[in-house]
């Protein structure tokens, strides 16, 4: 898992950008946070109301995932693709959830 623990275990929001490259471990960590948003969201100290948030960055790593993927098969247009999504996303976020 990124940083060597589940989300259960993180205090803050990992940085998805650096911690890992692994696409499984990216998506092993989206899935928890989509099991229990609202718990995420409040163990990284947002409080409750920000599942919201929670879920974007899960599926900012979905789409991490998907691009690094795409990547190493040589899909360069669509890794591309997901690339500007995340962007975006992360463009979004409140200050307590970026890196």
């Amino acid at each position: 898992m990124i940083r060597g623990g589940s989300p259960s275990d993180e205090t803050e929001v990992p940085n998805l950008d650096c911690m890992t490259l692994e696409p499984a471990e990216l998506r092993e960590w989206a899935r928890a946070v989509l099991d229990d948003p609202e718990a995420a969201a409040e163990r990284w100290g947002a409080g409750r109301g920000a599942a919201p948030v929670a879920l974007a960055l899960a599926v900012y790593a979905q789409r991490k995932a998907a691009a690094v993927s795409m990547r190493l098969a040589g899909e360069i247009a669509g890794a591309v693709a997901h690339e500007r999504a995340i962007d975006a996303t992360y463009a979004n976020l409140p200050a307590w959830a970026r890196w």
